[in-house]
């Protein structure tokens, strides 16, 4: 059998690691810059909370020569769509089986000529500075279980779902990914939200952060669409959390092991931002702003994190949010 990973970061390295391969087996890869050497085996540096709980594979991965592909996993950044699918498009059979793990919504038609299927990426991994990859929480990877019986005997590592629900969870996927918006405006990560309290500046964005989440939560409701809760981290559970915390109400156990355990590293939106990259948040933010105007919902801070990432997406620089703006939105 023949993998394709279609756009090699953080995620397609990590999920190169989750094959076990028999003989026969390739998988090849194209990310747009390609290295001098032919073949390698990536190295991925596991937290070292998770690492008595995953069990990766070091498989050699090749650059996609044109060669014929059994199933294609897409693991692009959308906001480099559609001349990121330039290649894929000259090369790839239509009757290849097709994955789509990417972030976000409203990207369908550019794959519509192609036998497609949609996953997701729930596995937190960032890039450091000397290009390591590191794998920082150990999220599972949900696939329409209408492709099971293609591909489970080859998929192992981390945890591979397959659910008959997998247009419901995009939508939950989706108002998580709003956090990425969000946390990158102040140039937060998720433990530093929660636990440093002069860059939370004393609890004031944790606060908004809360309202941001609970406007997704009353959209849904309004557009009956109804999803199923993340058996890792969840909208929800950071909304119950950040509720108890302005209460000053009592953690529960799990509670605890949430603060101390959110990633530290960068989401993909900050990642970007760093880079002088755009950002796909547009497929984020600006998709369910888009259908909060169609039941013309207010939406005020996902308007306002959505149209400032906009901002930075035209000129790639970032506004500084000040302490007037904050104290505008927790009147």
């Amino acid at each position: 059998m023949n993998i394709l990973i279609y756009g090699f970061g953080a995620v397609g390295t990590v999920l190169s690691t989750c094959f076990k391969l028999s003989k026969g087996d390739n998988i090849y890869i194209y990310r747009k810059h390609k290295a001098n050497h032919h073949e390698f085996v990536p190295q991925v540096e596991i937290a070292t909370g998770i690492r008595q709980k995953v069990s990766l594979f070091s498989n050699p991965v090749k650059f996609w020569d044109k060669e014929k592909i059994d199933i294609a996993f897409i693991t692009l950044k959308a906001s480099t769509l559609p001349d990121s699918l330039l290649y894929l498009n000259e090369n790839i059979s239509k009757d290849t089986l097709v994955i789509s793990l990417m972030n976000g919504m409203g990207w369908e038609d550019y794959f519509k000529d192609y036998n497609i299927y949609y996953g997701l990426i729930m596995y937190n991994a960032y890039k450091e500075n000397d290009e390591k990859v590191h794998l920082a929480s150990k999220g599972e990877i949900l696939l329409d279980s209408r492709i099971e019986g293609m591909i489970k005997d080859k998929v192992c590592g981390l945890p591979f779902v397959f659910t008959d629900n997998i247009s419901s969870y995009r939508y939950r996927k989706l108002w998580l990914n709003t956090l990425n918006g969000f946390l990158s405006l102040f140039n937060l990560s998720l433990y530093e939200i929660f636990n440093d309290k002069e860059k939370n500046k004393d609890g004031k964005i944790l606060s908004l952060f809360g309202a941001f989440l609970k406007e997704t939560e009353v959209l849904y409701e309004l557009l009956s669409i109804k999803t199923d809760r993340f058996k890792s981290l969840d909208p929800q559970d950071l909304i119950e959390l950040i509720d108890k915390i302005d209460k000053k109400l009592e953690l529960d156990d799990r509670q605890k092991n949430m603060l101390v355990n959110f990633t530290r590293g960068k989401n993909s939106t900050l990642q970007s931002i760093e880079q002088k990259e755009k950002t796909e948040y547009r497929y984020i933010g600006g998709y369910l702003t888009k259908l909060a105007d169609k039941v013309e919902f207010n939406y005020q801070l996902n308007r306002f994190v959505t149209d400032e990432i906009a901002y930075y997406d035209k000129t790639l620089s970032l506004r500084k949010i000040d302490e007037q703006t904050l104290n505008q939105f927790l009147k």
